[in-house]
């Protein structure tokens, strides 16, 4: 398994109870990757940069595909895994503290695990960079990385299942059925009739939503 990783000790930040960062990282395609985690003493929080993935939680597998971010939270069984054809690049955070549970209760996140088409890589990134600079910053960096965490969270909530647009969701329906079916034959009458539209409506959705037509994408 090929990542990197900048790994903090209990104890090294101050404030722990309140927000603590146990790791953060970059993992790199790895057709082997999968994490199991009993009753996760952390909080993961995922970027998918590219390549494809799957969770198992609360009894579903959830697809994660590129610019999905998901969210496991304290408490929970963790088990994910890269996808064996298309194993995916992902940058991550395990966190822990107070700060973790309240955030998410209220947010209203605590029913959803995978968030769609979220452009988060920058904060994530942002959040990367403030890590690698706590032994200089101390106080400041953690302060700083609190404060991207929230932000993160925050936007989440833009993409709340709940929230999204019906063209969005039917856009993704006919996705999610690409991505289901991608070894059969695929056409474009087959993939109109899942969400009940015309042949040149459901392309049009596709394309002004993934900026490439549905046979552009199976490609």
């Amino acid at each position: 398994m090929k990542e990197y990783i900048i790994t903090f000790l209990p104890g090294q930040m101050p404030d722990e109870n309140l927000f603590r960062v146990e790791m953060v990282g970059i993992t790199y395609p790895d057709d082997k990757y999968q994490i199991i985690r009993k009753n996760s003493k952390v909080m993961c929080l995922e970027y998918v940069i590219r390549g494809k993935g799957e969770i198992f939680y609360n009894n579903k597998w959830h697809s994660v595909l590129p610019g999905d971010v998901y969210v496991l939270p304290m408490g929970k069984d963790h088990f994910y895994r890269s996808s064996t054809a298309d194993p995916w690049e992902k940058i991550w955070m395990n966190v822990q503290g107070i700060l973790c549970d309240t955030l998410v209760k209220g947010y209203g996140l605590e029913d959803q695990v995978v968030f769609r088409n979220c452009p988060l890589y920058p904060l994530f990134s942002d959040f990367l960079s403030v890590c690698e600079g706590f032994e200089s910053r101390g106080r400041q960096a953690v302060n700083r990385a609190s404060l991207l965490f929230v932000e993160i969270m925050q936007r989440l909530t833009e993409h709340k299942t709940g929230t999204e647009k019906k063209e969005a969701s039917t856009v993704w329906r006919i996705k999610e059925y690409i991505d289901a079916h991608i070894y059969e034959k695929l056409t474009a009458s087959i993939l109109a009739n899942q969400v009940n539209l015309s042949v040149s409506q459901a392309g049009r959705l596709f394309k002004q939503t993934y900026g490439k037509t549905p046979y552009e994408y199976v490609m």
